[in-house]
């Protein structure tokens, strides 16, 4: 992106190697941010260095930021990001089912993952990078840990990336938050991503070290690595057709052509785009209310169904009122309370991260469970299948 602004932050820097820095990129703008540390907090500001420069960036350039971490690499054009904040205030990468410890709540220790962030430049952004700046401080000069390690699965959560989210839910009927598509911050280094992200165990990736060697140039490198990667990428492809499986097990509704005919096709709710990507029947209706909870199966069905005719499709925060009303059909992967329908058909996974790519094992069958309710005509009792 050599046409873009890059601002490069140093922490404490020493001046020594800022003529070779400044080669790096046409346009880029270097900042030095000294600050005095005492030597027994330095390891928790070294672990929350990305807060500390937001709130100033933002009121010296008057312009849209996009974060970025040191770790990754940028594959590609990052312009759809800026393109959201004409929209929104905060756009990062969320996790809202996720539910870990950190340093200073039970649940909220990695709603986030800040590897990419994009803020827009307004009076709300500045007052919440100012307020998140703050309390980083605050907590780093009392002498807590910004680091927790969650005994049960070896994850560390973070204060920064904790922060950001507790007050954003702080601060919510302010700032317009919306997620951010993960392949701006892919730690599975998907070959379609735009910025990969050397998260925890990825920084050993021999796809991530591969690429940064290319972008590198050390051929050497590349060389000794490509074994390596090879092997990667053949696991990669087994994992992904076993993941298509799953998709198609899971989000093909049997029946689905009985289930459509010989009834209104007037209004259709569907929750999880997957239904609707995967049993084409549902697209015979003239009004679709598409709804996902999760960011992921929003970004990865978006473009799939953006030509079906009467569509509705949108992505709704986990805690989000979901579509009231009546309707002829709803399918869903939850059970609903204020939907009604003459015909519905309620389909769950025991473990709902078992559809994800990350999570795929090969030839291990999903745990499906189905409730359908199909509409007779009047005085005759429905058909309940499982």
């Amino acid at each position: 992106m050599p046409t873009h602004s890059f601002c490069l932050v140093l922490i404490n820097g020493t001046g020594r190697h800022e003529e070779e820095i400044r080669s790096w990129h046409p346009r880029l703008i270097l900042r030095n941010l000294p600050l005095e540390i005492r030597p027994e907090h330095l390891r928790g500001y070294q672990f929350c260095y990305m807060t500390l420069p937001l709130n100033d960036l933002l009121r010296e350039f008057d312009e849209p930021l996009v974060y970025v971490d040191a770790d990754t690499l940028l594959r590609g054009d990052l312009s759809p990001v800026f393109d959201m904040l004409s929209a929104y205030d905060l756009v990062v990468r969320c996790l809202p089912f996720q539910q870990l410890p950190g340093p200073t709540t039970q649940v909220d220790g990695a709603r986030v993952n800040n590897g990419c962030l994009g803020l827009a430049n307004n009076e709300r952004t500045r007052r919440y990078t100012a307020e998140l700046r703050d309390r980083v401080i605050a907590y780093l000069n009392g002498g807590g840990d910004p680091a927790l390690v969650v005994e049960k699965t070896g994850t560390v959560t973070g204060l920064d990336q904790e922060l950001l989210w507790v007050i954003y839910r702080e601060m919510r009927d302010a700032i317009r938050l919306f997620p951010l598509d993960d392949r701006f911050n892919d730690s599975q280094m998907q070959a379609h991503s735009v910025l990969w992200h050397a998260k925890g165990t990825a920084r050993r990736n021999p796809r991530y070290l591969y690429e940064a060697a290319r972008v590198c140039r050390r051929r050497a490198d590349m060389i000794r690595l490509w074994p390596k990667k090879l092997a990667m990428d053949i696991f990669r492809g087994l994992r992904t057709w076993q993941w298509r499986r799953n998709l198609r097990s899971f989000f093909r509704i049997p029946k689905i052509g009985r289930i459509v005919a010989g009834a209104p096709r007037r209004r259709l709710l569907v929750i999880n785009s997957g239904f609707l990507r995967f049993n084409p029947e549902l697209c015979q209706f003239d009004s679709i209310d598409c709804v996902d909870v999760d960011p992921c199966w929003y970004y990865e069905n978006r473009k799939a169904l953006a030509g079906v005719r009467g569509l509705r499709h949108c992505y709704a925060a986990p805690d989000a009122p979901l579509p009231v009303g009546e309707f002829d059909l709803v399918i869903a992967d939850r059970a609903l309370d204020d939907a009604r329908a003459p015909r519905s058909v309620v389909r769950t996974i025991a473990d709902a991260e078992a559809l994800k790519w990350r999570r795929a094992r090969l030839l291990k069958s999903l745990d499906i469970s189905e409730r359908n309710l199909v509409g007779a005509a009047p005085g005759v009792e429905p058909d309940r299948a499982v």
